[in-house]
């Protein structure tokens, strides 16, 4: 919307859209007509009509009996014009004619000559207007299945009263789309619609940026859309986790996140945020570490194994500064940010073993008596900070 006023104001027109074009299939199923019809129609003899404005400017005069009236400039997709607004309709609707402003104007058309002249007989906020018209049906098309929980989680959250069906094209592993119709209608005004459709790309756009070979995910794992119950929504939210291997990749991966853009004229898009913990990437240090508490492991029988995961914890912090440090050290549990998690702590006599998926609210472990594991475990850690 940003761009499409700096346009008007710097060429007179919009070039790359129109701030109504989302408007304009529920308004036309309330016969609000665009400025080429009124004008065709006009040269036929006046006639009262509908018509919608986005404005963009007013100057307000006072007559000789000091009455206030105002020449409105405003725009439809089909072109610019001008109204007249006397003091009784003024009076009602200066807010909704406000430069900026959206609206429906009943006006009375007249062809003059060349010039067409339009009094304005009343004013309607064209969200009422457009919500009335219904919204028609609403196919999104995703090019990668993962999308679809997303745009599914926001349009849940969607609040309104005018519903359309909603589909969405999901393709399979062939290539082929296969349309998904949702089981009930959902609200979606021209405002919602526009930030769907962006915040759809943009979902897969983050997606893609996911790559294995290099140890790379991105996840839009929250989505939403409006501020509250009441209220029709006109934004739509999402937020990324983003795991990354190195901090050479982490300024990449942040720059890339942050410079993203819409090229849908009517959204305006705001991305904030930053890498909130470095990666914790293995350096020769850590190594040497790792090495030693494998050694001092193996004394007692207890195989200290090596791996990498996409979490974060503060172990990031100190290995970033050079620390040599070991993560993951901690006791065994079960369901790890899942609704079924479960700590489980190792007793004194009983060493890490594997843990059965948890059975109602309890989690069960099968242990086994080893005492050389608590008899040396202060031992092991003494051994293994001596070895820093």
């Amino acid at each position: 919307m940003e761009r499409l006023a700096n346009e008007h104001q710097a060429i007179g027109f919009y070039l790359s859209g129109h701030p109504l074009d989302d408007y304009m299939p529920a308004l036309r199923r309330q016969k609000v007509e665009t400025l080429a019809e009124v004008t065709a129609r006009a040269e036929r003899g006046p006639y009262v009509a509908k018509i919608a404005a986005s404005v963009s400017g007013r100057q307000e005069r006072k007559s000789a009996r000091g009455n206030r009236f105002a020449f409105v400039q405003c725009s439809d997709p089909t072109g610019l014009y001008e109204v007249t607004v006397f003091s009784d309709v003024l009076e009602v609707a200066r807010d909704l004619l406000e430069p900026g402003a959206s609206a429906v104007l009943t006006v009375e058309a007249n062809l003059e000559g060349d010039t067409l002249k339009l009094l304005v007989r009343a004013v309607q906020p064209i969200d009422a207007v457009a919500e009335q018209g219904g919204a028609s049906a609403f196919r999104i098309h995703l090019n990668r299945a993962e999308a679809a929980a997303a745009i599914a989680t926001l349009l849940a959250r969607v609040e309104g009263r005018s519903r359309a069906q909603v589909t969405l094209c999901v393709p399979d592993n062939t290539g082929r789309e296969i349309d998904l119709t949702l089981p009930q209608p959902y609200p979606i005004t021209p405002q919602i619609r526009s930030a769907i459709k962006a915040m759809a790309k943009l979902i897969l756009e983050v997606e893609a940026m996911t790559d294995y070979e290099i140890g790379v995910t991105t996840n839009v794992g929250l989505v939403s859309g409006g501020t509250g119950v009441n209220v029709v929504p006109r934004e739509c939210t999402a937020e990324i986790d983003l795991r990354i291997p190195t901090a050479a990749l982490a300024e990449e991966y942040e720059a890339r996140i942050l410079g993203l853009t819409t090229e849908d004229p009517d959204v305006e898009l705001t991305v904030t945020g930053e890498i909130n913990r470095p990666p914790y990437q293995k350096d020769a240090g850590i190594q040497t570490l790792f090495d030693h508490a494998k050694a001092v492991c193996a004394e007692v029988g207890f195989e200290l194994q090596d791996m990498h995961t996409g979490g974060g914890s503060d172990g990031c912090f100190t290995a970033a500064l050079g620390i040599p440090t070991l993560d993951g050290l901690g006791a065994d549990g079960v369901g790890a940010h899942a609704q079924h998690g479960a700590d489980l702590f190792l007793l004194a006599g009983a060493p890490r073993q594997d843990v059965d998926p948890p059975a109602g609210d309890a989690a069960v472990g099968r242990l086994t008596d080893t005492p050389s594991w608590s008899a040396r475990s202060d031992e092991i850690l003494g051994d293994v900070v001596e070895g820093v």
